[in-house]
């Protein structure tokens, strides 16, 4: 069921002109305290820098990747394409204007270990360009079922980590 063994995480980010956002966002990856992961960026054919922003991160950290779209595939095929090419046995889902907590993969890898499950996601915080907080935390239930997530859309798709063999 649950692999925590290695705890390697694969992190998945589509990105599509993404030059305000996007190294905040690669930061917020660097600066996990949980070191053991890839970070897979897939480029869905911006126009803008983002290109140029994330080649300078990739030719200074080995566990990022960047793939480019030969033609905009949009947001899901380019984060099944990301799913793809990834290694390792969790994968985690970063869009390219979010950030992470430093703490958010180990806390929640611990969390799944410790109650054996394939599969979580957290509570979000929205904020502004400026760092703002817009919203109260979205709290979230401790457990939901199929029959509840068909009519709430609670689970943010950067929060989640999930077993890859599910």
């Amino acid at each position: 069921m649950c692999r925590n063994k290695e705890k390697k995480v694969s992190i998945i980010m589509p990105a599509y002109n993404a030059e305000k956002y996007i190294e905040e966002a690669i930061y917020s990856v660097l600066a996990q305290t949980h070191k053991e992961w890839e970070l897979i960026i897939i480029d869905d054919c911006s126009s803008d820098n983002t290109e140029q922003i994330v080649l300078k991160y990739v030719s200074k950290d080995t566990r990022i990747r960047y793939l480019k779209n030969p033609v905009n595939l949009g947001v899901s095929k380019s984060r099944n394409l990301g799913i793809k090419k990834s290694k390792n046995d969790w994968i985690a889902f970063l869009d390219s204007d979010d950030i992470w907590y430093p703490n958010k993969v180990a806390k929640q890898l611990e969390l799944m270990k410790k109650r054996n499950c394939p599969f979580s996601y957290t509570a979000i915080e929205m904020i502004d360009e400026n760092d703002n907080l817009l919203k109260n935390k979205r709290n979230i239930k401790e457990t939901c079922d199929y029959k509840y997530l068909l009519h709430n859309t609670i689970i943010a798709t950067s929060s989640v980590i999930i077993d890859r063999t599910i």
